[in-house]
């Protein structure tokens, strides 16, 4: 009788875990609010057909210092980005500065 009481608790706990992991893995979909050129910068990389590891050799190229984890946060918008990261990216893009800016209907 233990031995199932053992199972069912098991099978609970596990069900509890991948719900954790469900539910943390869908909240990272969603868009951030912390920028607002984040999707821009996708966009214009998309155009440019760069990956984001690409975008950051661009990057790091300028001298500035930048991971591809980085880029992913400010891309989706997790991030607030400061002068410094926008002046480098803009360089690396080969893009003025406002278009960085630039508000796009599609987006929210």
């Amino acid at each position: 009788m233990h031995d199932v009481q053992n199972v069912s608790c098991f099978l609970i706990y596990n069900d509890c875990i991948k719900s954790r992991r469900w539910l943390v893995m869908r909240q990272r979909k969603h868009m951030g609010n912390r920028n607002l050129i984040g999707p821009n910068i996708a966009k214009i990389r998309q155009a440019k057909s760069f990956g984001q590891g690409e975008l950051v050799r661009l990057i790091q190229a300028t001298g500035y210092s930048i991971n591809q984890a980085k880029l992913s946060r400010i891309e989706g918008r997790k991030v607030s980005v400061t002068d410094k990261d926008i002046l480098a990216i803009a360089q690396a893009l080969n893009v003025n500065i406002d278009e960085l800016f630039v508000h796009h209907h599609t987006q929210q």
